[in-house]
């Protein structure tokens, strides 16, 4: 009988007091041998009391003094001894079989990555609702979310790891090993319950990041295409509301579904298009 893939877990935190301990929790408490996994907790600078609750646990700490997610999981791979790479977010709780399904899936024996939903969550905010709801992924349609993905580490490293730009970095690693043939596929069985802000200028700050994702990706694939995006802005994102109105809830509660739909697509949207002109941008469609 084949032995199970030894896992590294991997988690970068910044100021994540209110969540991380939970997170750790669900990650130590897995369905899954003890000597067949680590945890990996990789601190960016956190200011608030992260860094004692990360260090009541038996988990690997470790700091990483250079500002940026991605810098951080790429400095936990690097310290990372298992055989596939599993990262997660500090905001988000594992469900206990989760490193059963991860292992379970590259049980095929020329699979290199699998994302598992990054929708998932317990909370019943309407705000979160919407946000669920246009990040629901399908084996058909799915992106790079390192809330819930899984990587060989082999093919981690030979792929040079994340970019190391502040978002969006997740979704470009994902489709550079789609476009090089390599065997990539969604898990609806690999759950994580994330933990969304329901602030309205925490939401949109959020949009608003995804959106400079979103063209960091584009301006790194040469597919920057800002008419698309004003024809959402225009007609489709207010189309595409009226799924809200399928929803659940009454009929108040998804008319506001409805327009937070529309604000949020909109500032996504419009930070791609403002983004796009940005020095940032200009000098990623220079580089290479």
């Amino acid at each position: 009988m084949k032995a199970l893939p030894c896992i590294s877990v991997i988690t970068p935190v910044y100021n994540a007091e209110k969540t991380i301990e939970d997170c750790i929790k669900s990650l130590l408490n897995q369905d899954y041998p003890k000597t067949r996994y680590e945890v990996i907790v990789v601190d960016n600078n956190s200011v608030d009391n992260s860094e004692r609750i990360i260090n009541s646990y038996p988990v690997q700490f470790i700091k990483c003094v250079e500002k940026g997610s991605y810098v951080a999981r790429n400095m936990g791979a690097r310290n990372a001894k298992g055989e596939i790479l599993a990262f997660t977010d500090s905001d988000c709780v594992a469900s206990k079989d989760w490193l059963k399904v991860i292992a379970s899936s590259f049980s095929q024996n020329n699979l290199v990555a699998v994302q598992g939903p990054g929708n998932i969550t317990l909370q019943k905010n309407l705000k979160v609702k919407v946000e669920c709801f246009v990040r629901k992924m399908t084996e058909n349609n799915f992106w790079g979310d390192t809330k819930n993905l899984a990587v060989r580490k082999d093919v981690f490293n030979e792929a040079g790891g994340f970019k190391d730009f502040f978002t969006g970095c997740d979704t470009l690693f994902l489709n550079t090993l789609i476009l090089k043939k390599y065997n990539v596929k969604f898990n609806k069985n690999m759950v994580v319950f994330h933990t969304f802000p329901t602030n309205l200028v925490s939401l949109i700050k959020k949009n608003w990041k995804h959106g400079l994702g979103d063209v960091f990706r584009a301006a790194k694939m040469r597919r920057l295409n800002r008419k698309d995006k004003l024809k959402q802005m225009l007609y489709t994102h207010f189309r595409y509301s009226l799924k809200m109105l399928f929803l659940e809830g009454s009929f108040s509660e998804k008319v506001c579904m409805c327009l937070y739909y529309v604000i949020m697509r909109q500032v996504r949207s419009l930070s791609y298009v403002i983004n796009s002109f940005s020095r940032k941008i200009r000098l990623v469609r220079k580089e290479d």
